[in-house]
C-alpha cells in the first residue's frame, strides 16, 4: 500500500532548497480517499526549518500502514527542511549535544564530545514548530518528522519530564545565523523573539527522537557514512571538506597523515614546498584544458594513516555534493593518494562556529586522529586563495585567479560554473498585481531571443496556474508552492544552460530566498523588482481585483489584505509608473550585458538560420519583422484569465 507521499499531486523529487535560512517547500493534502481506503485519517502537516513560517495544512496518514503502525504515524506531521533533515540524522548518530534543537546552532566549547555512550536509542532534542502545530502535538505527544519527499524520517515524542530544558516552550530564535547562547549545560538557549522571518509565531518543543526509515533524498546518500563506520577500532585521518581543497592545504594533509596533532601555521603569507608540490601549471579554460603534470608524491607515508574525507550532502553548500565529490577525488588523485576513501555526512552547514564544531564533533566519532576541517572561514592562506579563486568562478573570468587550484579541479569547477554567457539563469521580475512585471518579462524574452543565441524560456503567471499548478488555491501556503514550482522548473531549465523568465507576484522573501537557493546549484538567480507604487497598480486595476479585494470578495490579496515583502536583495528596481515601456526594458537589458548574460551593445551575432528551412516544410517562409518601439505599454485591456485573482 502506497504512503500518503506516493499520492500527492506534484509530490516528487523537489528541487534544492536556499541556503542560509534553510527554507523548504510545502505540502499538498492528499485526494480523498475511496470507501475502504485504509489511508483515512488526516493530520496536521506543517513546514518547519529555522526562521521559515510554518503553514498547516491536512495530510492523510493511515493507522492501518504495515509494518510502520508501529512507528505511530497518526501523530501530527511536520515537513522539515534539509537543515532539520541532516540534525536528524546526526542526532540518530548520537553526534549532537543532549537537547540541541535541530536545524539551529550547534552548543560547542562546552558540549562534551560525542562518546559510543553518546548514541542512546533515543537522543533528546528541541525543534522549532509553529505555535499551532506545537500545540497540536502537545496534544498527540509527539510529532512525525518528513523531509521534503513526505517521507517519514523521525517521530519526536514530546516528554514532559525533559520540558525544563532551556528554550523548550519558550519564543523562537530571529533566526538561524543569529548564533546561539551557551551555558554551563549541553543544551543551546533559544533567544527570545516571539516570530520568525514572516512574523510567524514559534515555540520550541522537546522530545525523545525515534528513526521510522532512513532518508534517501539528496545527491550521495549512497556515500554517507553510518553507524558501522563510527567508533573504529583504528585511528585514522579524516578530513572534512567545508570548501574545495586548493595547494595550500596540502600541508595540513601532511600532518594529518604522519598522524600528528601539530598544525601546521596555515595563516602565513610566504610561499612553502607545499604550494609548489600542488600547483603544477595554471588553469586555462573549460575549452582547451591542459594535461597536469605528474603528481608529486606526499613526503610523509602514506601508509602511515588512511585516509577518510567527507563532503557534505547539504543542498544548501556553496560547491553541490557532487562537484565536491568529484574535486576531492581529482585532488587526491593529483596527490597520488589513490587509495584514500570519499564519503558524504549528513552535514548542514550554518554559521562558522558551528561549522567547525559539526566538523570536530563528526571526526571525532570517525576515528579522527587528527581531524582536519578544510575550513572556508578560517582566514587561513588556504581559505583567501579559494576566496579569490571563488570570485573568478561566480565572474565567469576564464583569467581570474585559479591559480591554486589545480588544472584538473579548476576545470572540473568551470564546468559547474561556466562563463556567463553560457551559464543558465532564473530571471525572476517580483512585483504587485498590475505593476507591469508581465509586461517587462515578455519584452526581456522577445529582447533576449533576438539580441542572442540563448535558450529563452518565459514562465507565465497564468500560463503556469494553469498547466502547473492548476490544481492549487490561493491560500498562503499553496502562493508558496506555486513560487517553488515555478523556482524548480527555473532551475531545471538553468541546468541546461537556459534563460528562464518568471514574472510571479513572489511577496514572501522566504519563498524568493528559496528559489535562489534552488537555482544557486546549478546556475544563477537574478532578482528584479518592478517596484511600481501600490496606488498606480490600483488604478491600473484592469481585471478589477483591487476593487474585489477592497469589497472583501477576494482574501489575502497582496497589497490590501496581505503583505508584500519589499525586496532588499534585488538586482534591479523598475518602476513603470514613472519609465516608459523602453525605458523599463532598456534597464533590465542594461543589467544583463554588464552581468554578462548576453552580448554587449557591439557585438556581432552571426546570421540566423532562415525559418522553416526544413526540408518537406511548405509554409511560406516568415519575413523578420523589424522591431518597433511601443510608445505605452502593452498592458492587456482585459483579464488574460478568470481563474486568478493574482498571478
Amino acid at each position: 500500500m502506497p504512503g500518503c507521499a506516493d499520492r500527492l499531486p506534484g509530490a516528487g523529487k523537489p528541487a534544492r532548497t536556499g541556503a542560509g535560512a534553510g527554507t523548504v517547500g510545502t505540502a499538498t493534502a492528499c485526494p480523498t480517499p475511496e470507501p475502504g481506503d485504509p489511508l483515512r485519517r488526516t493530520a496536521d502537516v506543517a513546514v518547519v526549518g529555522p526562521g521559515v513560517r510554518s503553514t498547516q495544512e491536512s495530510v492523510i496518514t493511515s493507522p492501518t500502514l504495515s509494518p510502520l503502525d508501529e512507528h505511530r504515524l497518526d501523530l501530527p506531521d511536520a515537513r522539515i527542511d534539509g537543515r532539520v533533515a541532516r540534525d536528524v540524522d546526526l542526532a540518530l548518530l548520537g553526534l549532537l549535544p543532549r537537547g540541541q534543537r535541530l536545524g539551529g546552532p550547534v552548543a560547542f566549547g562546552t558540549a562534551r564530545p560525542p562518546t559510543p555512550a553518546s548514541r542512546v536509542s533515543a537522543p533528546l532534542v528541541s525543534l522549532e514548530l509553529d505555535a499551532a502545530l506545537a500545540a497540536a502535538a502537545r496534544r498527540a505527544g509527539g510529532v512525525v518528522l518528513r523531509d521534503e519527499e513526505l517521507t517519514p524520517l523521525a517521530r519526536l515524542e514530546l516528554d514532559r519530564a525533559d520540558a525544563h530544558l532551556e528554550g523548550a516552550g519558550t519564543s523562537s530564535r530571529p533566526s538561524a545565523a543569529s548564533g546561539a547562547e551557551t551555558t554551563g549545560s549541553d543544551v543551546p538557549t533559544a533567544p527570545t523573539g516571539g516570530a520568525d522571518l514572516t512574523g510567524a509565531t514559534q515555540e520550541v518543543v522537546v522530545g525523545r527522537l525515534r528513526r521510522v526509515r532512513e532518508r534517501e533524498s539528496g545527491q550521495g546518500r549512497r556515500l554517507v557514512v553510518d553507524t558501522g563506520s563510527l567508533w573504529p577500532e583504528t585511528g585514522r585521518a579524516v578530513v572534512v571538506f567545508g570548501r574545495p581543497p586548493v595547494a595550500g592545504d596540502r600541508e595540513a594533509l601532511d600532518h594529518a597523515l604522519a598522524g600528528t596533532d601539530e598544525a601546521p601555521d596555515r595563516h602565513a603569507d610566504h610561499d612553502d614546498h607545499a604550494v609548489e608540490a600542488v600547483t603544477a601549471a595554471a588553469p586555462t579554460t573549460p575549452s582547451t584544458p591542459t594535461t597536469p603534470t605528474t603528481p608529486t608524491t606526499p613526503t610523509t607515508d602514506a601508509t602511515r594513516q588512511p585516509v577518510l574525507a567527507l563532503v557534505s550532502d547539504d543542498p544548501t553548500a556553496a560547491v553541490p555534493t557532487q562537484v565536491m565529490l568529484d574535486v576531492v577525488r581529482l585532488w587526491f588523485d593529483d596527490l597520488g593518494l589513490t587509495d584514500a576513501q570519499v564519503r558524504t555526512a549528513p552535514l548542514a552547514w550554518r554559521d562558522p562556529a558551528s561549522n567547525a564544531a559539526l566538523a570536530a564533533r563528526l571526526g571525532s566519532a570517525l576515528g579522527g586522529s587528527p581531524t582536519v576541517f578544510v575550513d572556508p572561514d578560517d582566514g587561513s592562506r588556504p581559505a583567501r586563495a579559494w576566496d579569490r579563486s571563488w570570485r573568478a568562478l561566480e565572474a565567469g573570468d576564464p583569467a581570474g585567479d585559479l591559480g591554486e587550484l589545480s588544472p584538473r579541479i579548476a576545470h572540473r569547477l568551470q564546468r559547474w560554473r561556466p562563463p556567463r554567457d553560457r551559464r543558465g539563469l532564473v530571471l525572476m521580475f517580483s512585483g504587485l498585481s498590475g505593476s507591469g512585471k508581465s509586461t517587462l518579462a515578455r519584452d526581456v524574452g522577445d529582447w533576449v531571443a533576438t539580441h542572442s543565441e540563448r535558450t529563452v524560456t518565459l514562465l507565465d503567471g497564468d500560463v503556469v496556474r494553469t498547466m502547473l499548478s492548476s490544481g492549487l488555491g490561493f491560500s498562503k501556503a499553496d502562493r508558496e508552492l506555486n513560487i517553488r514550482r515555478i523556482g524548480y522548473v527555473g532551475s531545471e531549465i538553468a541546468r541546461h544552460g537556459g534563460i528562464a523568465i518568471c514574472a510571479p507576484i513572489a511577496p514572501y522573501a522566504a519563498t524568493r530566498e528559496a528559489v535562489r537557493g534552488m537555482v544557486r546549484a546549478v546556475g544563477d538567480f537574478v532578482l528584479v523588482h518592478v517596484s511600481t507604487p501600490l496606488e498606480a497598480c490600483e488604478a491600473r486595476d484592469l481585471k478589477g481585483l483591487y476593487a474585489k479585494a477592497r469589497a472583501g470578495l477576494i482574501a489575502e490579496f497582496t497589497g490590501i489584505s496581505d503583505p508584500y515583502e519589499v525586496p532588499t536583495d534585488a538586482a534591479l528596481a523598475v518602476d513603470t509608473s514613472v519609465l516608459s515601456r523602453d525605458e523599463a526594458l532598456a534597464a533590465v537589458v542594461d543589467l544583463l550585458r554588464t552581468a554578462g548574460y548576453v552580448p554587449p551593445r557591439d557585438a556581432t551575432l552571426p546570421p540566423a538560420a532562415p525559418p522553416f528551412a526544413g526540408r518537406g516544410d511548405r509554409r511560406a517562409p516568415a519575413t523578420p519583422a523589424t522591431p518597433t518601439t511601443p510608445t505605452t505599454p502593452a498592458i492587456p485591456a482585459t483579464p488574460t484569465s478568470t481563474t486568478t485573482p493574482e498571478d
